[in-house]
């Protein structure tokens, strides 16, 4: 068995059973890596996938282990890593560069490994837009004649960010 897994610089996997950043590229890479294959995943982290398509997903039974073949990936979450770590033959962590702060951290896996195990590692850069993309970020911007306002929402952090405001011309064809 193969597994997969992005870790963040600050070793976080997880946010709300989602990955804390955006990353085109890594994204692409799981799909290259993964397609075709039979993928293990825990119930929790089975509930947030979007759609896989050519890829059979299988979730973990808990309580009982599922039988391991060489043509199936494990992607998580943290408990099931954990749980299949003396299966795996191959590792491949994608380093995500960024530091949000999320509520999954990584299991441990290399102390638990295989010493036959191969560990790849990948680098990628969190999408330069992703900090202003849903749902991250929301500004909501209506303007009127006499102001202007920027109002955030509630991000995924679970905290609502200050009111901004901006006045404006009255007259805003003079702009």
């Amino acid at each position: 068995m193969k597994a997969i897994l992005a870790i963040n610089n600050k070793n976080y996997i997880g946010l709300n059973g989602e990955l804390p950043w955006r990353s085109s590229k890594d994204l692409k890479h799981f799909k290259e890596m993964t397609n075709g294959c039979k993928l293990l995943v825990g119930y929790n982290t089975a509930l947030k996938l979007p759609k896989l398509p050519n890829r059979e997903l299988i979730i973990d039974p808990r309580g009982e282990l599922y039988p391991v073949t060489d043509d199936m990936w494990c992607i998580g979450g943290k408990k099931t890593y954990e749980k299949y770590v003396h299966w795996f033959t191959e590792l491949h962590i994608s380093h995500i560069n960024d530091d949000t702060i999320g509520d999954v951290k990584a299991p441990d896996l290399i102390n638990l490994l295989d010493p036959a195990c191969k560990i790849h590692h990948y680098y990628f850069d969190v999408d330069w837009f992703s900090f202003f993309s849903l749902p991250y970020f929301t500004p909501i911007i209506v303007p009127t004649i006499e102001k202007a306002f920027v109002k955030s929402i509630p991000n995924r952090f679970d905290h609502v960010e200050p009111i901004i405001w901006v006045s404006l011309p009255t007259n805003i064809a003079n702009i």
